[in-house]
């Protein structure tokens, strides 16, 4: 069967019609009917999208085959494809939320520097805040949430040899993200300390700008740390996926164990 034909199967197999399947996918239902009669194939991320729709996999969908693939039996299959859209989507949501992190500590520069000037100070601090707004709604809203869905609560399959080099891939940038991990540990606890060093009279007489230049150095150590801990989410999900997947079953089992002593 052709990409076509097993779009249609599937579509008939799940009760879905042209419209529910265009609504859910975010196109028009001209666009699923054209696919369906082999005038063409959608972009990756609707590809994406209707794998996770569909439960099956990129290849499946793809290739001129007619087995579904290993995720029926054995786990969700992640293709190559997928697994390059899931660390596109933690980077940049990472990268967002970072911004937004920093940002809402970086308030407290004008507060530090404009203390004399409620004006301004209203001012800069609600500008900083809704750019930091603006910033986390980006990260909760960036394309991608099914994937990184799927991959974060379901068991997964790869093909032969993907897995490692995941793992090698991860290995040969893991010093260099625990270097970084190390750098935001310090930039973010400067402002621990400076606080600790406040409430102990320490730094009684420092000039106007030490607040400042220390906030600045504590939110770059926030956006570092952020990021670093984004990626080390991505592979990890993907190179530990059993040990997650053991880990949902046992709270699934501790839940499933509470309700039953609720009953009795």
């Amino acid at each position: 069967m052709n990409f076509g034909e097993k779009l249609f199967q599937l579509r008939k197999e799940k009760g879905l019609s042209q419209e529910a399947l265009a609504e859910q996918l975010q196109t028009s239902r001209q666009a699923v009917s054209k696919w369906e009669n082999g005038q063409g194939y959608p972009e990756t991320e609707k590809l994406l999208t209707l794998g996770s729709i569909f439960n099956v996999s990129m290849d499946y969908l793809l290739k001129k085959e007619s087995e579904r693939g290993p995720e029926v039996e054995q786990g969700y299959y992640v293709s190559r494809e997928m697994a390059e859209a899931h660390f596109t989507y933690v980077n940049s949501m990472g990268r967002s939320l970072a911004i937004s992190f920093s940002l809402f500590l970086l308030g407290l520069v004008p507060y530090f520097l404009f203390k004399g000037s409620p004006e301004i100070l209203a001012l800069m601090i609600a500008g900083i805040a809704a750019a930091g707004s603006i910033f986390f709604i980006k990260a909760m809203t960036t394309k991608g949430a099914e994937n990184y869905e799927i991959i974060s609560t379901r068991e997964l399959t790869f093909d032969p040899g993907f897995k490692a080099e995941i793992t090698d891939r991860f290995e040969s940038v893991r010093t260099r993200l625990i270097s970084f991990l190390m750098l935001g540990v310090v930039l973010a606890g400067t402002g621990f300390v400076t606080l600790v060093l406040e409430e102990n009279d320490v730094t009684n007489g420092a000039p106007a700008v030490y607040y400042p230049v220390i906030t600045i150095m504590s939110a770059a150590g926030v956006f570092i740390l952020a990021r670093v801990i984004a990626a080390f989410t991505a592979y990890d999900l993907l190179i530990n996926h059993e040990k997650h997947s053991q880990k949902r079953k046992e709270k699934s089992a501790k839940k499933l164990r509470r309700k039953w002593k609720e009953w009795i």
